[in-house]
């Protein structure tokens, strides 16, 4: 093996790589990771609030559920954590629901033509049907 890169020597040929060829190849490399960090960071921010949505809507649902079988109709305007484990022992919710960014949700009542509507407002994110 020796042989043949001393070969390789002898006739005048470059092995290897020299110090500028690499610090080049990192630059470029650093460039890259620089631009698709931002888009990641992006993209995280965006599914976090769907996220946050999402749990939204589950909790709705599981206060709706909630309300139509112990035929109980008044509920707190702030949505405590003992609240939300009363649903999932209670087996409306699988797990807790939170806002992943620490917002805090609140539970809006409003009625139109003798329907009630329920709501739930994160202090970050405003409700699910807003963009």
């Amino acid at each position: 093996m020796n042989e043949k890169l001393k070969k390789n020597n002898s006739c005048g040929a470059k092995v290897g790589f020299t110090l500028i060829e690499m610090m080049i190849v990192i630059a470029v490399i650093g460039i890259l990771m620089s631009m698709g960090f931002g888009y990641y960071q992006r993209a995280k921010a965006q599914a976090l609030i769907k996220t946050c949505k999402k749990n939204m809507f589950t909790l709705e649902g599981a206060i709706t559920q909630h309300s139509l079988n112990t035929n109980n109709e008044n509920y707190s305007e702030t949505i405590s954590d003992s609240f939300i484990n009363e649903l999932v022992s209670s087996g409306y919710l699988k797990d807790p629901v939170k806002c992943p960014f620490g917002g805090t949700l609140k539970l809006e009542n409003s009625s139109s033509n003798n329907i009630k509507e329920r709501t739930i407002r994160c202090s970050i994110h405003g409700t699910r049907h807003e963009p």
